[in-house]
């Protein structure tokens, strides 16, 4: 099981200085995309996509990422037939690093995609939703999504809570050149609001100092979210990227069985949502559940979309995600022991 008590914003929507670019590859594929994405005709058989994009002459895309989300279950990824070690979908989504495969200009992106076999078809736990019964099919059930950005770049930034109200932000980068620096603050309505301190780079990554943080920590119903800005630059002082991301702070843990936030024992009254993959958000269901008292959501063994949690987050609503529960599928039979498979 994981609870997900808000997620912040993810890095493709971060504003930066340098080029960062998020490109849903929504164009020509063969075969052609579906309304749910793709799925194989035939059990048991593998699924191939295929499909060309084009970059800028001048483009450096070494640490670009295609994302997959709704992957089922193993695919392999060539970037202009070089191919890539595999990788294994599920609920969660797959960032598969393809940087340094492509080039200026024409670029062609294969996708092989293989079903559940064996025994994983019961140690998944079912498929990627409740009501999904196409699990032993190959199937990517949303377009990739490719993200372009250069080597000298902030990858992720988090702020997290430490000691008595303090906090460190830490940043860890694709690259970064000698003796270079990270520069931490929060801001809010574009105003810088608290200096977070400054790091240097080491071992492509930058952990600032503890700072007492003046601001509201992340709660139920009053996520109090800002910006966490980092802005990286060289020895002479000039701004090679900076990244920006929505979110605040706050500690999660279960002391004693008792899931905590803030240190403080947590009282949830969730509701239950199914059938994630043709809701395109949970607001609808969300006005009826607060009226009766429901103050966090439940996914259970649903695919695990990006969007609602960052809706989750901006609302101050916890997220209780759930594997899907062993033994629903078909006929297969389940095994002894519960395998929490939801996320990395």
């Amino acid at each position: 099981m994981l609870w997900l008590i808000g997620c912040g914003t993810p890095p493709e929507d971060a504003r930066s200085e340098s080029q960062r670019i998020r490109v849903a590859l929504t164009g020509t594929w063969t075969p052609s995309i579906g309304a749910n994405g793709w799925t194989a005709a035939q059990a048991d058989s593998p699924l191939d996509l295929l499909t060309t994009i084009e970059l800028p002459p001048e483009w450096d895309g070494s640490a670009s990422v295609l994302r997959l989300e709704g992957l089922w279950w193993n695919a392999t990824i060539s970037v202009n037939n070089q191919p890539l070690p595999p990788v294994t979908g599920g609920l969660a989504p797959v960032n598969v690093t393809i940087g340094d495969q492509l080039k200026p200009g024409s670029n062609q992106i294969a996708i092989h995609i293989t079903p559940p076999t064996g025994e994983s078809r019961t140690e998944l736990g079912g498929g990627l939703a409740a009501k999904w019964f196409d699990w032993d099919k190959a199937a990517l059930l949303s377009p990739p999504v490719l993200f372009l950005q250069h080597s000298q770049a902030i990858a992720s930034l988090s702020v997290e809570p430490t000691i008595d109200g303090q906090v460190v932000a830490t940043a860890l980068l694709n690259e970064a050149p000698e003796n270079a620096t990270v520069q931490f603050y929060a801001a809010l309505d574009g105003e810088k609001i608290q200096d977070l301190g400054s790091a240097s780079v080491s071992g492509k990554k930058a952990v600032g100092p503890n700072i007492l943080w003046e601001g509201e920590f992340w709660s139920l119903g009053n996520p109090e979210l800002i910006h966490i800005v980092a802005e990286l630059t060289d020895a002479k002082g000039t701004l090679i990227d900076r990244l920006i991301v929505r979110t605040a702070p706050r500690t999660v843990d279960v002391q004693n069985n008792v899931l905590q936030l803030n240190n403080q024992p947590l009282r949830l009254m969730t509701g239950r949502t199914l059938e994630v993959l043709r809701r395109p958000s949970f607001l609808p269901q969300l006005k009826t559940l607060v009226q009766g008292g429901v103050n966090a959501l439940e996914i259970h063994g649903e695919l695990t979309r990006n969007n609602w949690l960052d809706t989750a987050d901006e609302l101050g609503l916890p997220l209780v995600v759930l594997p899907r529960c062993i033994g629903r599928i078909k006929n297969d039979a389940a095994p002894s022991d519960e395998l929490d498979n939801t996320m990395a």
